[in-house]
């Protein structure tokens, strides 16, 4: 028999395996479909952040911890689009997983883990092969950051963490958005979607009450208004009643600006119109004419 010996190899293989081993405290089954389970993460004591495609039922769903223990959980919102379910799991006592305090980066190595058995992890491994992406899920909504990896997203992942070497979790994998790579939304993206679902059971989404198609701005227009874009949203229609007829806006005016930011795509005011901003009076820019405006309008929730 060869006598055992310290290696960088042996030492790599002892952190590995100390790392899943921690997961464990943090790591869930998620039991919300009839064939294999899948996998969530404890978000804090009483929430569970997993993937919205592996939960296909609204009732008798339930989490599994350490061991056999089941505990009965609810939905507490979803997010379809971005493939995001939060589950609520009132005195359960959670151990909430450790979250990453730098971001992720191109070529670090980083694990998936995977609870779908309801007994030990499985785990896969790679390294980053980006840490900034960008993913439309709808139109004018893109999550991001997202993370591409070289990790094999092994049956029941979805839901799961992805761990850096510390142990501490960058995000959320899903086989759902990847379609067929590996793909994680990071905690930046993850934070205000689960605190959305947490607090309104869904993502809040603005409404400005118009109708609008990009256009193009002649030289004149750009000159005299003094705008640095040849590009805005002309207002085709505009809703009765609605925020932007009661800021007086008119059909034929050109949008160009909406709370600080250029918008010269239906896209673009999409993304400018958050959740947060429900409620709140914000500055918008026109061009009336050949002259820009300033209006300020009460942004509506759009039902």
């Amino acid at each position: 028999m060869s006598q055992k010996r310290s290696s960088a190899l042996v030492d790599l293989s002892e952190a590995i395996a100390a790392v899943v081993s921690d997961a464990r405290a943090y790591t869930v089954t998620v039991y919300g479909r009839r064939r294999l389970p899948a996998t969530g993460i404890a978000w804090s004591n009483e929430l569970v952040v997993t993937a919205n495609h592996v939960v296909e039922r609204d009732e008798e769903i339930e989490i599994g911890t350490n061991g056999e223990t089941r505990i009965a959980a609810t939905v507490a919102g979803r997010d379809p689009a971005g493939d995001i379910a939060v589950l609520r799991v009132a005195g359960a006592g959670l151990s909430a997983a450790p979250r990453a305090s730098e971001a992720a980066m191109a070529g670090q190595f980083v694990l998936g883990i995977g609870r779908a058995g309801g007994g030990n992890p499985v785990v896969s491994m790679g390294i980053i092969n980006t840490a900034e992406a960008g993913l439309r899920v709808s139109r004018g909504r893109i999550i991001e950051p997202v993370i591409q990896s070289e990790i094999v997203m092994l049956p029941g992942f979805s839901g799961g963490p992805l761990l850096n070497p510390y142990g501490e979790v960058l995000g959320m994998n899903s086989s759902h958005l990847g379609r067929g790579s590996s793909l994680t939304v990071t905690n930046a993206a993850l934070e205000p979607i689960v605190d959305a679902l947490a607090t309104h059971g869904r993502l809040r989404m603005g409404y400005i009450g118009v109708g609008a198609q990009a256009v193009g701005l002649s030289a004149s227009q750009v000159k005299d208004a003094k705008l640095e874009r040849e590009v805005g949203l002309v207002i085709l229609s505009i809703d009765e009643a609605g925020p932007a007829q009661q800021a007086g806006l008119l059909i034929g005016d050109i949008l160009v600006s909406v709370n600080g930011a250029p918008v010269g795509a239906v896209d673009d005011l999409v993304d400018q119109l958050a959740g947060d901003l429900i409620g709140k009076s914000i500055p918008i820019v026109i061009v009336r004419g050949s002259q820009a405006q300033e209006l300020h309008i009460a942004v509506g929730e759009r039902g």
